[in-house]
């Protein structure tokens, strides 16, 4: 009986060390992402259209609209919304300074395949021959 007794207690201390060190990493994993986008047409005052290429996670092509909102003398808040055909859609929020051409951005959400995708960090933007371009810089996870 004593026996049984010291292996059942070696059983259970074995278990409850198992069970402490079995610990689940809830930080995500960050992937190094830059979306492109080019501007190629005014579709309305302050919205624009265009295409996208992301490096990174998503690694993808698409269209992409932008609205722009003035905030204050040389701000703009905007909202872009990127549509990948038969993978979903995105939508990111950014804030701008004209005088600089540089920003900050944020995923606010997305559908189908870009339902758990997260990400932030800094912008910049330039004009070349092909349209105006923003390029976003940062990092993105997956909850």
């Amino acid at each position: 009986m004593k026996k049984q007794v010291q292996f059942m207690l070696l059983l259970m201390g074995v278990s409850i060390c198992l069970l402490w060190s079995c610990k689940k990493d809830d930080s995500p994993h960050l992937t190094q992402t830059t979306f492109k986008m080019t501007f190629t047409e005014r579709k309305a005052p302050g919205i624009f259209g265009g295409y996208f290429d992301a490096k990174g996670d998503p690694t993808t092509i698409g269209t992409v609209t932008m609205s722009v909102t003035p905030v204050g003398m040389d701000s703009f808040h905007c909202s872009q919304t990127f549509v990948v055909p038969t993978s979903g859609t995105f939508t990111i929020l950014s804030d701008c300074s004209m005088s600089t051409n540089t920003g900050a951005w944020y995923v606010v959400n997305g559908t189908a395949a870009y339902a758990n995708l997260e990400g932030k960090g800094s912008l910049v933007m330039t004009t070349s021959k092909a349209g105006n371009v923003e390029v976003l810089y940062g990092n993105t996870w997956r909850r």
